[in-house]
């Protein structure tokens, strides 16, 4: 592995994945188990995969989500009822040397701080919590981090000081419309940093049907105690209980979704018109079609603003079989994970959107069960 991470032309990638051997911890007279998350990079563009190059997290709740902001990657979420009362998150708690997730985590990432394939003087520390801790909806937006609640619309922001890497916490709620008060917002919300403003979408509540809406936030400095504006852009916009992800590209958005047959929808915002979607073949690869990814994607990504370059990734567990020979070394030889990327380019053409498949790559992570999030860096 090079001394240090080298870069290529397109934004790499975050896994967060779930390590299957358990750390222990005495908690007064009971000994506790919990969870390790690793951190693996990916750079596509170079072929490359930097294993555990961030340190390792221990949580004391649940999942949460990540994002990332310049050189800070924040986890937030997984705080709920049954976490705060679990023996382990009380005696965590108490610790003041403790770095277990506990609803909010923050790390300072640069890539040039990498040497010899590990982060140097990092560590994970704790972030300010949400108002709604359990909430699976943070997204980035001007350099702040926005979060739109769980089970019901909750939207908040964390104002950071990204040329210090300081979080300027605690969050701030902010405006929620009385119609959006009961609804549930869907995904992670999508930034549109171009009109300055969020989409998210919901549904439930009082909303007659799913629809799609935009939060512009307020100014930062504003002082008149303006907690940011709602625009019904679609009142009826159903599907997106088949949606897996989704990003916006020139005012489109495109949602993959597993029961896609093209693996992508595309939605044009402006217009509120469904665009075609095309494949300029259907062959992915020798052995690999478009009809062969039935099995869908955990993720997508945009690589390459420019140059209009996406990814479609997901990760699958390798399944450890016994040749007959040394069933006990089997037994206990690590899990392994697939990670499968597939990119291809994206091209507008009056009402169709054009997809042109480029390549895969995968790569394999050991002692894995499970990867929790992708993130784009």
């Amino acid at each position: 592995m090079d001394n240090n991470i080298q870069q290529g032309n397109e934004r790499m990638i975050l896994v967060r994945a779930f390590n299957e051997n358990d750390g222990k911890m005495q908690c007064g007279d009971v000994e506790e188990s919990y969870g390790w998350e690793d951190f693996h990079i990916v750079d596509l563009s170079l072929n490359k995969i930097y294993r555990n190059c961030l340190p390792s997290l221990p949580r004391a709740c649940g999942r949460g989500n990540m994002v990332a902001l310049g050189k800070s990657i924040f986890i937030f979420g997984g705080l709920d009822s049954f976490s705060k009362h679990s023996p382990l998150f009380k005696f965590v708690k108490s610790s003041p040397e403790s770095h277990f997730h506990m609803g909010a985590s923050h790390l300072h990432f640069d890539p040039l701080d990498l040497k010899d394939g590990l982060m140097v003087r990092a560590a994970w520390s704790p972030a300010p919590l949400m108002n709604t801790p359990h909430s699976y909806t943070p997204t980035c937006l001007n350099g702040d981090v926005y979060s739109f609640g769980n089970i019901h619309c909750s939207p908040e922001v964390l104002y950071v000081d990204n040329a210090n890497v300081e979080v300027l916490g605690p969050w701030k709620l902010l405006y929620c419309p009385p119609e959006l008060v009961k609804c549930t917002p869907c995904l992670s919300a999508i930034p549109d940093p171009t009109k300055n403003r969020i989409l998210v979408h919901f549904y439930g509540g009082q909303l007659p049907s799913p629809s799609l809406y935009a939060f512009y936030p307020p100014d930062r400095q504003n002082q008149d105690g303006e907690t940011g504006i709602w625009q019904c852009l679609n009142s009826n916009f159903p599907g997106w209980d088949k949606v897996v992800d989704a990003v916006l590209l020139d005012g489109v958005i495109l949602l993959h979704g597993r029961k896609f047959p093209d693996l992508l929808s595309a939605y044009e915002v402006d217009t509120g018109r469904w665009l075609d979607v095309q494949w300029s073949t259907r062959v992915i690869e020798e052995d690999l079609s478009i009809e062969d990814c039935y099995f869908g994607f955990d993720s997508l990504f945009c690589l390459d603003d420019t140059n209009k370059i996406l990814c479609l990734a997901v990760y699958s567990p390798i399944e450890m079989r016994s040749d007959g020979e040394d069933d006990d070394d089997d037994d206990n030889s690590p899990s392994k994970t697939s990670l499968f990327f597939f990119k291809f380019r994206v091209e507008r053409r009056h009402s169709t959107i054009s997809l042109t498949p480029l390549y895969t790559r995968s790569f394999e992570i050991e002692s894995t069960t499970e990867v929790l999030n992708f993130l784009l860096l």
